[in-house]
């Protein structure tokens, strides 16, 4: 495995310990609020990994547990936590990544049964969605 300690380190603290440290952080607040809402961000490499991606799809993964048990330790207290988990977004960390392969958008698209990746718009409808009162009886139970 070619991986290095400090990539693994990194995919870590961007991915997994950003989420722990702002939930931490919010969580007392949404208490004493009488509740509130938490979305994190997974992938669809957490729960089906991709080859050659181990950290991100692990952190990913973690994130998808970690939500699981925040929604079920905090819902007594009103607290909603549920992750979205995006399948390949049009980004500029995806761009690179196609570039790097010698792929194009073009031919991420043709992989996708809808015809096309996702837009980061529609990753923040969704988000929007979730952390409103519409959402208010969505919770992750799986």
């Amino acid at each position: 495995m070619s991986l290095t300690d400090e990539d693994w380190h990194t995919s870590f603290a961007v991915n997994l310990d950003s989420v722990f440290h702002v939930c931490r952080a919010a969580i007392p607040h949404m208490i004493e609020a009488g509740g509130g809402a938490i979305v994190n961000i997974a992938s669809q490499w957490g729960l089906y990994p991709a080859p050659n991606h181990i950290a991100y799809n692990t952190t990913k993964a973690a994130v998808a547990a970690f939500t699981k048990n925040l929604a079920r330790d905090y819902a007594p207290h009103k607290i909603r936590v549920n992750a979205v988990c995006p399948g390949e977004i049009h980004t500029p960390m995806l761009e690179a990544g196609v570039k790097r392969s010698g792929r194009t958008i073009a031919d991420l698209d043709r992989l996708v049964p809808f015809g096309r990746i996702g837009k980061p718009e529609e990753v923040a409808a969704l988000v929007a969605f979730l952390a409103s009162d519409e959402a208010a009886f969505t919770r992750l139970w799986r």
